[in-house]
């Protein structure tokens, strides 16, 4: 049973890291396609195709995270079980609004702009789960350079929450706005580089280690 369930969340890693690899496919084909016509009307409120497929496959790579934030606190050690669970509730809650939001936003209930401040929140709570998690995993479970990639992508997400709240991005109305501040680029950068690259390489990296664990294959030791 226990193989089964390191199993299914080696499935859920692989799932969630291609998904966010779709998603920055679809990032790509916005910056290549959508980008120009939106930074010409200056209306960031404007959705478009490519928009959606972003919002999309971020949602489905959050729903994915589910069950490894589940897996991932059933495997730190026992003495930091308090600690864990207090994580994987934070970074549950975190995928989940991600995950509503983006339907709100697919279903034309909301703007993107609408749900920055909400949206940079979820990435913040699941970059709590990300550090706090493979902390833990990193002294018994993960190998301890996934475990370090994991830690500085949560960081990254949390970066990226408190630069869009003092840089005042939730309150811009254009894209030429956003443009000249330079502070949330800095922030967008973080966020773009953990989110598109960094964490589809953490997530297939994890889904090879947990499979390998349900194999009955012993891991190479933490340095």
């Amino acid at each position: 049973m226990k193989n089964q369930l390191i199993r299914n969340a080696s499935w859920a890693a692989y799932l969630s890291g291609i998904a966010a690899l779709l998603s920055f496919a679809a990032y790509i084909a916005f910056l290549v396609f959508d980008l120009p016509q939106t930074m010409r009307s200056g209306n960031i409120s404007q959705q478009t195709l490519t928009g959606d497929l972003i919002g999309l496959f971020q949602a489905l790579s959050a729903l994915f995270m589910i069950p490894l934030a589940l897996s991932l606190d059933q495997h730190v050690h026992p003495r930091a079980a308090s600690a864990s669970r207090v994580a994987t509730v934070i970074g549950i809650a975190g995928m989940s609004v991600l995950i509503g939001f983006s339907v709100l936003i697919l279903l034309r209930v909301m703007t993107e702009p609408q749900s920055g401040m909400q949206t940079a929140l979820a990435f913040a709570a699941i970059g709590v789960w990300l550090v706090i998690a493979n902390n833990f995993s990193r002294e018994n479970t993960l190998p301890a350079r996934l475990a370090w990639l994991g830690i500085i992508i949560g960081a990254a997400y949390v970066f990226f929450a408190i630069v869009f709240w003092v840089s005042g991005a939730a309150n811009v109305e254009s894209s030429a706005a956003l443009q000249s501040n330079s502070f949330f680029l800095i922030g967008y950068a973080a966020l773009s580089l953990s989110s598109f690259i960094l964490y589809p390489i953490w997530a297939l990296w994890l889904g090879r280690v947990l499979q390998s664990q349900s194999q009955g294959n012993v891991l190479p030791k933490p340095s």
